[in-house]
């Protein structure tokens, strides 16, 4: 596995033998650590156990508009399998079914919205449940197309809240395209974002640490990411996967290390990320500034961070209500939404 940088030092990254990080700094030292819409805050030297490398768009408070291409293509992960839902989901996987039709259908109006010319694709994995009649429901909403991926079979250590979550990484096998956005269902688009079409690949967005912010002070999240296939990558990619977290001397199960997902095998897999701005990918539970807030142009709407909803600017609170309001009505949804 590969090492984290750690105070000018390699280390396995094994959550037991990271260093602790000493209390954060009172907000108006941060420093790099600061949210701002337009830093890069890891480049920028913000700690991370990740390794980072500051991408073109760094060192520009705002993109321009890259001329669009078929290759270049947004992809929404579009699996579903009845034994990997969530466990409120056990006995109705419907309703975690129409959960992401839903969050689907409210990303691809959020596209609509902000002008998007990227072609958007729904991705499904070969042998998923299917519903027919709901897809066509994308296409009337701009989807360009829906395409079936291989499927990728979650590692003994994955978490229950992130089964789904290596979906993703079956993006690297869909070679008919040059460059991939890949973007997590619970995103909502607030402005255009073609222009990373010109990004760097592997390509993500730093944030302040949530999942072991006693080991660092900032991390990604994979609610964006930007990737070049090659089925080199992608043979390279799940062998890694099933390389990770291996079973303890007893032959019992493996432990994650970090979150359960797909996030703890970008850790080690792509060693420097190159690092975005934030204003491409920031989440609902960011402690930041309004005049930031109105900067960004992508929000990813995490479930656990909705306690925070309501200091959000109201214009964005207005793009993000469905996730913080309507999204209730979920449980009332008539069970003809069922798979067939």
């Amino acid at each position: 596995m590969a090492g984290a940088q750690l105070n000018g030092s390699t280390v396995v990254y094994q959550c037991s033998k990271l260093h602790t990080m000493p209390p954060s700094p009172p907000a108006d030292q941060l420093g790099p650590c600061e949210l701002r819409a337009d830093a890069c805050m890891c480049s920028n030297g913000c700690h991370s156990t990740f390794e980072c490398s500051a991408s073109a768009f760094c060192s520009s408070s705002s993109g321009s508009r890259a001329s669009t291409s078929s290759d270049v293509a947004m992809l929404l992960f579009f699996h579903f399998n009845r034994s990997w839902v969530r466990h409120k989901y056990a006995n109705v996987p419907w309703m975690a079914y129409t959960r992401e039709i839903n969050r689907i259908t409210w990303l691809l109006r959020s596209a609509r919205a902000v002008n998007t010319t990227l072609p958007i694709h729904i991705v499904v994995a070969r042998g998923s449940e299917r519903n027919a009649t709901l897809e066509k429901t994308f296409s009337q909403l701009g989807a360009a197309s829906t395409i079936e991926s291989p499927a990728v079979v979650p590692p003994r250590w994955t978490s229950a809240f992130h089964m789904h979550s290596f979906s993703k990484l079956s993006a690297l096998a869909l070679t008919q395209f040059a460059k991939v956005i890949v973007l997590d269902n619970d995103v909502t688009l607030i402005r255009n974002i073609d222009e990373l079409a010109a990004a760097e690949t592997p390509a993500m967005v730093f944030h302040t640490a949530t999942v072991r912010p006693q080991k660092e002070r900032c991390a990604p999240t994979s609610g964006l990411i930007v990737l070049s296939p090659s089925a080199r990558e992608f043979a390279r990619v799940l062998a890694h996967l099933y390389q990770l977290n291996p079973p303890n001397k007893e032959g019992g199960r493996s432990i994650s290390c970090y979150d359960g997902g797909d996030q703890e095998l970008w850790r080690s897999f792509y060693r420097p990320l190159y690092e975005l701005p934030l204003r491409y990918h920031a989440h609902t539970g960011l402690a930041m500034n309004l005049s930031e807030w109105r900067r960004i142009r992508l929000i990813h709407n995490i479930q656990g961070f909705r306690p925070v909803y309501m200091r959000l600017p109201y214009v964005v609170r207005q793009r993000v209500r469905f996730f913080h309001g309507d999204q209730g009505d979920e449980a009332k949804m008539s069970p003809s939404y069922k798979m067939r």
